[in-house]
């Protein structure tokens, strides 16, 4: 990471995410609190980013609950369906509160799921920095925009970033870190499984 340090800087979102994988991974991890994303501190912007060429989330939901707690995005039946462990682990990050799963059997690794509430402009950030990320593939999650990004692309070796926008000011992020597994080089199918389940629990759907 240290050679990629203007990257770094810019793709601070995903830092976040780095650092936060690198800590569960029992790497030595800087402070996640150095690569978190810088709150918009102007009170006279906008909701919207209207220069990020982010989409706008037109269904917004109530994020009040998975902000205190991001471990209510998955019930213990949708972390089963998944493979994982029903009971997740509750941390923090310098992008917002954590709630991380490890997986039960076969496949060795962990699951995260971030409410990003040091960035206040959702997915906005994500755009504005598309063109320093190794990776930016825009998708839909349960009918909200969403993108693959990050700042090194290792989604072959089980990380995948999967940014997904819950209203104009909030995103959550899904990590995968699969170690060992059949599902290790479809690390993204899994993010994307990951952030689908936890929008049904978000939006009323389980």
């Amino acid at each position: 990471m240290s050679t990629r340090s203007g990257r770094a800087v810019l793709a601070s979102l995903s830092l976040v995410a780095l650092g936060l994988l690198s800590a569960c991974g029992g790497e030595t991890a800087g402070s996640p609190a150095a690569g978190a994303p810088t709150p918009a501190e102007s009170s006279g912007s906008s909701a919207a980013e209207p220069d990020s060429g982010a989409p706008a989330v037109a269904d917004p939901i109530d994020t009040a609950s998975f902000e205190a707690d991001p471990c209510v995005a998955l019930s213990g039946a949708a972390a089963s369906g998944l493979g994982l462990k029903d009971t997740g682990r509750k941390r923090s990050t310098g992008g917002g509160a954590a709630c991380s799963w490890d997986y039960s059997e076969v496949t060795t690794g962990r699951l995260t799921i971030i409410a990003l509430t040091r960035n206040s402009k959702g997915l906005g950030t994500m755009y504005e920095q598309k063109e320093q990320l190794a990776y930016f593939e825009e998708a839909e999650i349960a009918g909200h925009p969403a993108v693959y990004a990050g700042p090194t692309d290792d989604r072959t070796q089980g990380r995948c970033e999967l940014y997904v926008g819950l209203s104009e000011k909030l995103a959550l992020q899904a990590l995968t870190q699969i170690d060992q597994g059949p599902d290790k080089p479809r690390s993204c199918q899994v993010a994307e499984k990951l952030a689908d389940s936890a929008m049904q629990t978000l939006k009323g759907g389980s």
